[in-house]
């Protein structure tokens, strides 16, 4: 059986595949190439060929699948919960730091400073999408001397600047048929 025929597994990986999905979330440690080399793909192609064809593996459904089995089912690795539920923990001044103090047998147990508190705040808010990033613009009005197609570039340009989590309206259609209010 050569390295890229099918297991016979129900997740339909190849043996080559799942050495893949092993090594990105083991010793590659989440570099898509590093796993690729590790797995045992071609080791004569170039840098360029490989960065490529690990993407393209990471893009496939049955190795996404994989993938997040593999990290699902990792011990190491924090869940969502368990990541909110230690910031909450922080937040609330609830976990603490060993603290060594010179001569003293034990470390003092210390609890989280207000800007690590702060923080956990912050990562806590983010994290429930209640964070609101604020864009400020400077635009000059120079728009009644501009023709139809140079305003929609002008439209484009700005709509491209946005932030990926702002969804702002498509603008269609002759900027001048639009009525003013």
């Amino acid at each position: 059986m050569s390295h890229g025929s099918r297991t016979g597994r129900e997740d339909g990986l190849t043996e080559l595949e799942r050495r893949f999905c092993e090594a990105f979330v083991g010793e590659a440690k989440g570099v898509a190439t590093y796993a690729y080399k590790l797995a045992g793909y071609s080791q004569n192609s170039q840098p360029q060929t490989m960065r490529r064809n690990a993407h393209a593996l990471m893009r496939k459904p049955h190795i996404k699948a994989y993938l997040q089995e593999l990290q699902e089912n990792d011990p190491l690795v924090a869940t969502r919960i368990e990541r909110l539920q230690f910031l909450t923990r922080v937040m609330r001044g609830e976990e603490t730091n060993p603290v060594w103090v010179r001569d003293f047998p034990e470390p003092i147990p210390s609890p989280p400073s207000i800007r690590d508190r702060l923080s956990a705040a912050e990562a806590l808010a983010k994290a429930a999408g209640e964070h609101i990033q604020k864009v400020e613009m400077k635009v000059q009005d120079d728009s009644a001397n501009l023709s139809t197609a140079e305003l929609k570039r002008r439209v484009l340009d700005i709509v491209t600047a946005l932030p990926d989590e702002a969804e702002p309206d498509t603008v269609e259609g002759d900027p001048s048929d639009q009525d003013a209010t």
